[in-house]
């Protein structure tokens, strides 16, 4: 199917510190028919304006100044930048928008049909994407796509609008239009409820996989995980942390529950126009170095661990569940025992209160309570 000459789509997306997976994720939305990439670079410390620089021919990808979102001013500062995004797009003459984080793809099932011969199949204002979540990676910066991928279907959805209708409210995974025909991959009509309408009904999730997905590669390789547990943690001159990000909820990496396979021809063509595209703009050093930040801020997590106190004791318990690289296990440990072993402030300041009023009736055992605090 020769797809609609009148779609022009463009793909917004927000980075940090995300140089190691922007060359592999800017290729694969170009090759499915994405006409234009707009990236924010949010506060930025990796190499990101190296790559920049590097591709600063390819008309077709623009990196923009984030920062001013995320100074504070803005009380959502994504939903901010993403309303920015659409009246730009507007004025520039795009049919339609999708928002993106840098860790999804958007992915037609058989790893050939475009975004706009999606658009002509799917007659929708709006077209909500379900998540596959891909699992079993054991690899360091493995490509996305292989012949077979492991994972799980995830009820959150991404879409993608067309920009004929005034936009309401857009969010993280949908969009607000008025009086718009909303739809899922499948062509079934998605029922929207308001501004928190970012999930499928738990039915849909019995049925296969869709034509159309979102990949989400929110795990990676177990060291990738870890390392990306100091994303959006305050790094000044001297690159120390403040604390972990923390919106995870541990590693999951081993479970499978789906299988999604790439047609083995299709892979390969798909891998070497990727390899040609990496030496067309001289990528591989730009490469080389976003993945050293990537495991030099690995390290940087241990020394956040090592330097951890009892107030970060569930965020922990939370994230790291799942890893079990031995440097993270026995931090983690140490970490647990410690906290097991010492009071908190709070304790401290009860106990040495109490044993304050019982000085005078039992001074024995308000001995004992201070030498606790001593001990601990």
């Amino acid at each position: 199917m020769t797809p609609n000459t009148e779609y022009k789509v463009k793909l917004v997306a927000i980075a940090k510190d995300e140089a190691a997976y922007l060359p592999e994720w800017i290729f694969h939305h170009l090759h499915f028919g994405f006409d234009a990439i707009d990236i924010y670079v949010n506060n930025t410390t990796d190499n990101t304006n190296e790559l920049a620089d590097a591709l600063s021919e390819l008309d077709s990808v623009r990196f923009l100044n984030g920062d001013v979102f995320f100074d504070g001013s803005f009380e959502r500062p994504q939903v901010s930048a993403y309303s920015e995004a659409i009246k730009q797009a507007k004025n520039e003459g795009f049919s339609h928008l999708c928002f993106l984080d840098i860790d999804e793809y958007w992915v037609s099932k058989n790893f050939k049909t475009s975004i706009k011969e999606c658009l002509q199949n799917i007659e929708a204002d709006v077209i909500s994407f379900e998540w596959f979540c891909r699992y079993s990676e054991y690899e360091n910066f493995s490509m996305t796509f292989q012949s077979e991928l492991e994972g799980q279907r995830l009820r959150w959805v991404k879409s993608i609008f067309s920009l004929n209708h005034p936009v309401i409210f857009a969010d993280v995974h949908n969009v607000h239009i008025e009086g718009a025909k909303y739809k899922l991959a499948n062509n079934r009509d998605f029922t929207f409820k308001g501004r928190r309408n970012g999930r499928v009904p738990p039915i849909v999730m019995k049925k296969h996989i869709q034509n159309y997905f979102v990949m989400h590669r929110m795990y990676r390789s177990q060291y990738e995980y870890v390392s990306m547990l100091a994303k959006g943690v305050v790094v000044n001159g001297q690159q120390t942390m403040t604390q972990f990000k923390h919106n995870r909820d541990g590693y999951r990496g081993d479970s499978v529950g789906v299988k999604f396979t790439v047609d083995q021809v299709l892979l390969e063509d798909y891998v070497e126009k990727f390899e040609k595209f990496k030496i067309n703009y001289s990528l591989d050093n730009v490469i080389l170095s976003s993945q050293k930040f990537v495991m030099e801020r690995y390290d940087l997590v241990l020394e956040l661990l090592e330097r951890s106190n009892s107030s970060d004791e569930n965020v922990i318990n939370r994230v790291f569940r799942g890893v079990s690289l031995p440097s993270v296990v026995s931090l983690v440990r140490k970490f647990l025992h410690n906290t097991k072993s010492k009071l908190s402030d709070e304790d401290v300041k009860y106990i040495l209160k109490a044993a304050s009023l019982l000085q005078e009736q039992d001074s024995e055992l308000s001995s004992k309570l201070k030498l606790i605090v001593q001990k601990s």
